[in-house]
Formats: structure tokens, sequence, C-alpha cells
């Protein structure tokens, strides 16, 4: 089911819907379109927020029972879910193997329910240890709900308020006054956690690369002048919620990394075709890594993995893909040797608008990955082919 609003006035719900895949429009009532199609030209000053229906109950029985009225929970629900995106529309964060959604409290009253009375005094690694193998189920689907009602019970409401990013200053959000001159301290730093913005940061220079990488956090990190025209919105809820907003004079977010020192993106010569209107982008020590899966669709290459261990497997990413793009798409596996280094990550001219990629390799040498562009289909010989040569369907091989 859908909740839907407007910044933060929540105005109602719809009933329940299968969930359509990305790039399609599903329409489950006559009253209500559920489009996902990029660049669509519906009103997009209301706003959507899906919720699991079982979740949703579970919600509400939980509110019952600690005697919190609909009228009251529902505004805040609407805010939680919505407001854990740093802006509107902007692509949710990574499933995180370290953030387990839930409080010492949350632990101890989802305990009681389900006669663990012991789980809220385990150590955190023990308690991260049976969240990893089970974090599906709805034990710690409920205990997020619990925790989010407990956070309810103590919530405040405030209006709603903006203010240019670049006035924002650090770790108090309820603290919107620019303490600090632009010239003192000319760099924004936004820290983005599974919870939304967690942090707002004024530094005096761009920070410098040292390897820092996070898979439970993002960040964003921009001059000020960069950041002119976009606004913060402030919404006090439990210890406040902070996202971003366009304006007329600025129409674009800026990109989000998963470093809290990137480079500067002019440094970047990669053509990047402006589908979406954000971008995460990942910061990748090429030492370090045992391979590549890169996923193309309609002969272009449409996503890639990265395979930092022995554990790491490109079903991951697969699973992620539309029904339609899992059918279109197919996928090429570089294995880089452990005594081997990527030397140039590039593209390799085909015609106008089309590339392959090219891989360097110190040892391998040169790899060219993507469409064919030496050989036609009859230079192959199908009917030499034994059934197990035939190339494996599944997305890790």
């Amino acid at each position: 089911m859908a909740l839907f609003g407007e910044n933060n006035v929540y105005k109602g719900q719809t009933q329940p819907f299968p969930f359509p895949p990305l790039g399609s429009a599903y329409r489950p009532s006559n009253e209500y379109l559920f489009c996902r199609m990029k660049r669509c030209s519906c009103d997009s000053s209301i706003e959507y927020t899906t919720v699991h229906f079982e979740c949703y109950q579970i919600f509400l029985r939980v509110c019952d029972f600690g005697e919190l009225q609909q009228d009251y929970v529902l505004p805040k629900l609407w805010i939680s879910t919505t407001w854990r995106l740093p802006w509107k529309n902007a692509f949710f964060m990574p499933a995180s193997e370290t953030y387990i959604p839930t409080s010492p409290k949350s632990l101890e009253l989802s305990g009681q329910l389900f006669g663990v009375t012991f789980l809220h005094r385990l150590p955190l690694e023990l308690v991260l240890a049976i969240w990893r193998e089970s974090k599906d189920s709805l034990f710690w689907r409920c205990m997020s709900i619990i925790r989010m009602v407990t956070e309810f019970e103590t919530g405040t409401w405030q209006i709603l308020e903006h203010t240019p990013v670049f006035r924002c200053v650090a770790r108090k959000p309820l603290d919107l006054m620019a303490r600090f001159a632009a010239l003192a301290c000319p760099v924004t730093k936004v820290t983005i956690d599974q919870e939304g913005i967690k942090e707002v940061e004024r530094l005096s220079c761009r920070p410098q690369y040292a390897g820092e990488v996070h898979s439970d956090l993002t960040f964003i990190v921009e001059e000020g002048a960069s950041l002119h025209g976009i606004e913060a919105q402030l919404q006090v809820l439990c210890d406040g919620r902070l996202r971003l907003q366009t304006t007329q004079i600025q129409h674009k977010y800026p990109y989000i990394w998963n470093t809290p020192a990137p480079p500067r993106f002019s440094l970047c010569n990669a053509q990047i075709p402006d589908v979406f209107e954000t971008w995460r982008l990942q910061v990748v020590n090429t030492q370090k890594i045992i391979g590549i899966t890169f996923f193309f669709l309609d002969d272009k290459l449409y996503d890639l993995y990265i395979h930092d261990s022995d554990e790491s497997n490109a079903n991951a990413l697969y699973e992620q893909l539309s029904p339609d793009v899992q059918r279109g798409a197919f996928w090429i596996y570089l294995p880089i040797g452990t005594t081997d280094r990527i030397l140039v990550l590039g593209t390799r001219f085909i015609s106008r608008s089309e590339y392959n990629v090219l891989v360097r390799m110190e040892k391998a040498g040169d790899v060219v990955i993507g469409r064919n562009c030496f050989f036609s289909e009859d230079d192959y010989h199908h009917d030499g082919l034994l059934p197990e040569d035939w190339p494996s369907s599944r997305a890790d091989q």
C-alpha cells in the first residue's frame, strides 16, 4: 500500500496493491495510477511512499497497544518513511550489513513479546550475527516497528522550515542559522545513513582522500557555489529530520558518494547520460578487487558489480533489477588475478554514441568488453558446441 502527502503534510493512504516494476505504470483501481516511469509528467506536488501491508497492520496493532491514536501516528509514519530519502525521488540507501533497525528498549520489548527475554542483554556482535542470518524475518520487522513507535511516544511537531544549504551548520540540525562566514568554511559536507540525512558540516577546505569508504553511509561534499539554489527542509520529529529541495535557481541535486573525501568530479572524463535526476557514485580501490561483472542492456553498459571477496556474488545486483531488465540484460564477468592490477578502465569507440569498455591490466593486457564489432554470427559454428559448452544463464557464471 502507499501513503501520500505533500512535504510534511500527510494526506491519506491507498488500498493494498501489487508493487509495479520500475519503468511501468500500473492502475490498481479507478482512483490511482502508480507510475514509476522516468521523467514522468505526473503532478510532482504529491509524494508517495510504499509500505508492506503486513507491516502496516503490525504498526497499527503496536500503536493500539501503546494507546496512540491513528491521527497522531500516521503523519509521523509518513515523515519517517518519506524523509529517509535525502530528497524527493532520490535513490534509497543500499542495504547495510552493519545497521540493525533497533534500540535497547525495542529489543527488550520485542524479546518479551516473542519470548526471547535475554536478547537485549546479548553483546552487540552476537545480535548483529543473529540479524544477518534472519534479517528478513517477521521478528526483525516487528522490532523496527516497535522502535519507531517508541520514538513516536516522545516526538513533538514543529513548523516546516526552509533555509539555504550553504547556511546549514553542523551537529545540531535545529540550529539552521550560519555561524561561520562562507569564506572561512566554503565546503559543505552532508552525511546520509539509513534514516536519512544524519549530519551537515561546514569545512574550511575540501577533505583529502585517504582510502576511507563506507557501505552503510553516503556523503555529499560540495563547495558553496555548487549548492546555491538548494534549500534544506527541516521537520522536527523526535531527533529532527532534514532533507534537501531544489528551487528554480538550481534544478539538479549534488552527487552522492560512498566516501567522505570524494575527488573533484571535474577530473572524471566519462560521458554520463542525463537519465536520472540524481546519481550515486562509488570510489573503488582497484588494487583490492578480484573481479568485475558488467551488465549490458541493448548493447550498452547498464550497471556493474564489484567483486571484493570470494563471497561476493553478482546475484545481489541482478535481483534488484526489474523483471523487464532481467529478461533483456546479459552480463560478463572479468576476473582479476591476485598478482595482476588494473592500469586503465576506460572506453573504446565503436561508432557515434556507442562505446565498449576497455580494461587494461598489467599482465593480462587489454580486454574489450561489450558489443561484438570484430566478426559476425556466421563465424560461429553452433552445431559444434556440446550442451555443456553452452553459456550459462545464471547471473553468477
